[in-house]
């Protein structure tokens, strides 16, 4: 069993939780849950259809643009770099919502790369060389990655002065004890993070801090019965997290 990944203490001796996909250890120092042994290649994302991953996720994206906009995390003329960008159903919305918006994605997966290219994107299979960005999105991505903290450090040397990143990952075990599933039912999922384990990831990356946000504005709003679903859950979410802990860490690191 291997040091964690995110402070290199040992893992709790004993301790094994048998998710769907993997077995996961966990960390004695700072909590930190993560594969015990994942396979070479397991947090790779595959791309999947790309015109109903769009439409999936386009008004709930509209709806993080109008957030971004508001906080100041995005402007006319920002230059976003996307880590993980996948299909793109992210940055085709900053292109469309965000005035004169530069777009530059960082995309491992050979066919989502070559789809982001058909779209017009530019498309960097490395870090090295990339101008500075007054906005890196880092969504549903440090799960995947071997190297967190590595990934991390990476995206603090492409940041502008006065910059931010926006971060997303599900939450692998909440203050409270708390595990939720949703983290866990993706198989190429091979990280799970506490609110301490990331907070000390951004650390050791040479980030100050981050500031949380809450998770209504990632989650999909549907239409008829499902748009009434959605709308109780935004509205119960708050107690939710309030009793158990955050599910989804979201927030802006800087």
């Amino acid at each position: 069993m291997g040091a964690c990944p995110i402070c290199q203490s040992p893992p709790i001796e004993g301790f094994s939780y048998k998710a769907p996909h993997v077995r996961v250890i966990k960390c004695s120092s700072c909590g930190h849950l993560y594969a015990a042994n994942p396979t070479p290649g397991q947090g790779m994302w595959p791309t999947t259809d790309t015109d109903a991953e769009c439409r999936k996720h386009a008004e709930h994206n509209r709806r993080l643009i109008r957030r971004w906009l508001r906080d100041r995390f995005m402007f006319r003329g920002v230059r976003v770099f996307d880590v993980g960008a996948g299909i793109g159903h992210v940055t085709t919305v900053v292109r469309e919502g965000v005035p004169q918006a530069q777009i530059c994605c960082f995309e491992p997966e050979p066919r989502a790369s070559s789809w982001l290219k058909s779209q017009g994107f530019k498309v960097v299979d490395s870090f090295a060389g990339v101008e500075p960005a007054d906005a890196i999105l880092l969504i549903e991505v440090v799960e995947h990655v071997d190297d967190p903290v590595g990934l991390l450090r990476e995206c603090k040397q492409v940041l502008a002065k006065g910059g931010r990143v926006f971060l997303t990952t599900p939450c692998g075990e909440t203050p409270k004890g708390y595990r939720p599933m949703g983290g866990y039912i993706i198989p190429e999922h091979i990280h799970f993070f506490t609110e301490r384990s990331l907070r000390l990831a951004c650390q050791r990356a040479g980030f100050s801090d981050i500031s949380f946000i809450g998770s209504d504005v990632m989650h999909p709003r549907g239409e008829g019965l499902n748009y009434a679903i959605s709308f109780a859950k935004s509205a119960l979410r708050p107690l939710r997290d309030f009793m158990t802990g955050r599910q989804s860490l979201i927030g802006y690191v800087a």
